[in-house]
């Protein structure tokens, strides 16, 4: 605000309004206050304006709910969002079971990372409205270029000095949570310059950063904890032969533990066709099948286009994953066209294939527009490796044809 703005002025009608909500709310019985509906429409308004930022995109509210309510946080636990754009899954994990601020030793309940000044001070703003406390330290911060590998809370790298006894080059260790959660950029160029992180299941490509934030989650995930990802479809079914490998890897050692493909037109600023993975601690990983979810059908179309999932889609979603959690290996009934469990020896056969559509839809094949233009872009890429490599050749073939001809 200016400061010859008349700030009593400009703030009586929106407090007059903010009491009308309250009052509307406690007469109805909604949920929704006036502090939830403003971090609302403030999110949403700023996805409007600014579109993907970076290659962020604001996770719906339908969606951030979905997700919240197939991990279920406990009070106390402690929750990470290494990509935290706006707040919005943090914020939806701290009013899920109505976690307070402060946390376990003196840590924040909720941790996040923002990636650009304006996602840190969206994110603390949308907190303060809902009376949150969310640590997202002094700055911005880049996870995948962090220098240090995620060790147990109780671990601190340190190295002593031989001469005087006293501890030199410490290290803050990353601490380990309960639940991550998180919308990451898909593409982000330069994302490994300079990082020094250590990648268990192999170096992701440089072209995506897909499989490096799902190896990050998976690194500072607790071995009793789970993760939720917003991630391409394209990744669950990608020919890439670098994806292909990494997705087999973190499949077959058991850290996949169900992927559901979401309806399209969910995202305001942009028409992405995303799936959830979620990943499982090692304490989880005796289990060897994997849960496959096809939501695609669900959704309602709102304003604007734009759909948003139902009380009774997240139910039909999560009703789903928690029956298959329930139930022991082998014994989960598929629900014809929406969930399946697939074992290590189908995936295998299948090319490690996480695509839900895949496996639940017999005859004639199923186009999925995400897995076509990731085959496209590979073999893209593949035609001009083979091109760069044949003008090689040829140049090296002038020159010896030059050395060997008078």
């Amino acid at each position: 605000m200016k400061d010859n703005v008349d700030i009593a002025a400009f703030a009586r009608p929106i407090d007059e309004a903010a009491d009308q909500v309250r009052l509307r709310a406690r007469r109805h019985d909604v949920a929704e206050g006036f502090e939830s509906l403003a971090s609302r429409f403030l999110l949403e308004q700023t996805a409007a304006a600014h579109g993907p930022r970076g290659g962020e995109h604001v996770t719906p509210l339908s969606l951030s709910r979905t997700i919240v309510a197939l991990l279920d946080p406990q009070p106390n636990a402690r929750i990470c969002d290494p990509c935290c754009v706006s707040g919005e899954l943090l914020i939806a994990a701290g009013t899920w079971n109505r976690l307070p601020g402060p946390a376990v030793i003196g840590r924040s309940v909720l941790d996040g990372s923002a990636l650009s000044p304006m996602s840190r001070q969206l994110t603390l703003l949308s907190a303060a409205i809902r009376g949150l406390r969310i640590d997202v330290g002094a700055s911005p911060r880049e996870p995948l270029k962090g220098e240090a590998e995620p060790v147990s809370n109780a671990d601190a790298v340190t190295s002593a000095s031989a001469a005087d006894g006293e501890s030199t080059n410490k290290i803050t260790p990353v601490p380990r949570y309960d639940v991550v959660l998180a919308n990451p950029p898909f593409r982000m160029p330069g994302w490994d310059e300079g990082g020094r992180l250590h990648f268990p299941y192999g170096e992701p490509p440089t072209h995506s950063a897909t499989f490096a934030w799902l190896q990050y989650a998976a690194a500072i995930l607790d071995d009793r904890g789970r993760a939720a990802l917003v991630m391409p479809t394209s990744a669950a079914a990608s020919e890439n032969p670098t994806e292909r490998r990494l997705r087999a890897k973190m499949t077959e050692n058991g850290a996949v533990e169900c992927v559901i493909a979401m309806p399209g037109e969910l995202f305001r600023e942009n028409d992405l066709d995303v799936a959830v993975w979620i990943l499982r601690g090692k304490d989880h990983r005796s289990r060897r099948d994997v849960l496959l979810i096809d939501a695609r059908a669900l959704g309602t179309r709102r304003r604007r286009g734009r759909r948003i999932l139902t009380d009774d889609d997240t139910a039909k979603i999560v009703g789903a994953y928690r029956s298959w959690r329930d139930s022991a290996a082998h014994t989960f009934n598929t629900i014809p066209g929406f969930a399946v469990a697939v074992d290590m020896q189908q995936l295998r056969v299948h090319d490690w294939q996480l695509n839900p559509a895949v496996h639940l839809h017999s005859g004639l094949p199923h186009a999925d527009a995400g897995a076509t233009r990731a085959k496209a872009r590979a073999l893209h890429e593949e035609l001009l490796s083979c091109e760069y490599r044949a003008r090689q050749a040829d140049a090296d073939v002038a020159h010896l044809l030059a050395w060997i001809t008078p």
